[in-house]
């Protein structure tokens, strides 16, 4: 496995600062919603992802009315976990593969079809309820509260310019509708996981309670996060290509030190583990590869994928760079994350 890394890819990388144990935010983001079906909408759920075994201790799920951006529901996730598969459901008891049912998720109608939001927060201090989101905005919730994960979405409805500033979200509003198909299909994340309220991934498809999302064909790389600042801020690591056996595929770092000493990390599985300050996410590595950023700060290795490894095979990159002004003297671009075909 290791010299398939370093023939389709000669390089390596670092990662991004953990939070202090104990008061850290998990590591989850929202990963698929369903908010509309045929007639009485009865199946509703979204799902969360992360590595398996992931406690939710202190997440609410708040949910937003947007046609005044006020809370409607809120659920404490408080008591749960990460299954061992990655994906947490919340819904209706008749969606498949639901994890939990919260008693104040209604049977039906439960999650409004938009322009609506859906936010994870966290509380560091373990001592807030539901009680102390009731009729809040994103602006007016706990001061405690931090911001995890949203999604803005809609059934052809006009942007809620409100809730994606409150928010903080990049990227668009999305639109269960997008496919001309919202009664039978879901939008999520493609990859799964991805950057926390980054919304440029989602995408529509069939629903996929508790598995894959039915993403379509394409890019097979997504931005993981975990960047860490430097002379310039956030070095960016991109990835485009397919991943299939002969493909030309890329791998581009901008907005880095210039001129400066970077490891490129490569992994098929990933264990987060603190390094210089920040966090690695391709661990344990397969191979680490040295190289050096040129002159703007940039470096761009392309690469045809090799024969050899198995459907939904992750690859994990993340570049670490000599930078004076970045935490222990390193600054580390995002992780990103390929899946095989």
């Amino acid at each position: 496995m290791k010299s398939l890394f370093i023939s389709a890819l000669s390089m390596s990388c670092l990662l991004s600062p953990a939070l202090a144990a104990g008061t850290a935010a998990p590591d989850v983001v929202i990963n698929e919603v369903d908010a509309d079906q045929v007639a009485t909408d009865s199946v509703e759920f979204f799902e969360l992802t992360g590595a398996g075994g992931t406690s939710l201790a202190g997440v609410f799920a708040v949910l937003y009315n947007g046609s005044t951006d006020v809370e409607y529901n809120t659920f404490d996730l408080s008591a749960e976990s990460i299954p061992g598969d990655g994906f947490f459901v919340v819904g209706a008891a008749t969606v498949a593969n639901v994890d939990l049912t919260p008693g104040s998720f209604p049977a039906t109608n439960a999650i409004q079809n938009g322009a609506d939001g859906i936010a994870l927060w966290f509380d560091p201090s373990g001592t807030l309820t539901v009680t102390d989101f009731d009729a809040t905005t994103p602006t007016t919730g706990p001061a405690i509260a931090e911001l995890v994960d949203a999604v803005v979405y809609d059934t052809n409805d006009p942007d809620d310019a409100g809730l994606l500033a409150g928010l903080f979200i990049t990227g668009p509003q999305i639109n269960e509708d997008e496919g001309g198909a919202k009664d039978t299909e879901s939008f999520g994340r493609c990859p799964d996981g991805g950057t926390a309220l980054d919304t440029n991934t989602y995408a529509t498809g069939a629903p996929t309670p508790g598995a894959a999302n039915d993403c379509p064909a394409g890019n097979a790389f997504s931005d993981q996060g975990c960047a860490l600042a430097g002379v310039t801020g956030d070095p960016l690591l991109v990835g485009t290509g397919t991943l299939e056996v002969g493909s030309s595929n890329m791998v581009d770092l901008t907005n880095a030190a210039t001129s400066a000493t970077a490891a490129l990390f490569l992994a098929t599985a990933s264990t987060a583990v603190p390094f210089k300050g920040g966090t690695l996410k391709p661990f344990p590595f397969d191979a680490l590869i040295f190289l050096t950023t040129s002159g703007t700060g940039t470096i761009s290795v392309p690469f045809t994928w090799p024969a050899g490894f198995p459907p939904a095979t992750e690859i994990w990159v993340q570049y670490g760079i000599q930078d004076a002004a970045g935490v222990a003297g390193v600054s580390l671009s995002n992780a990103i994350l390929g899946v095989t075909p």
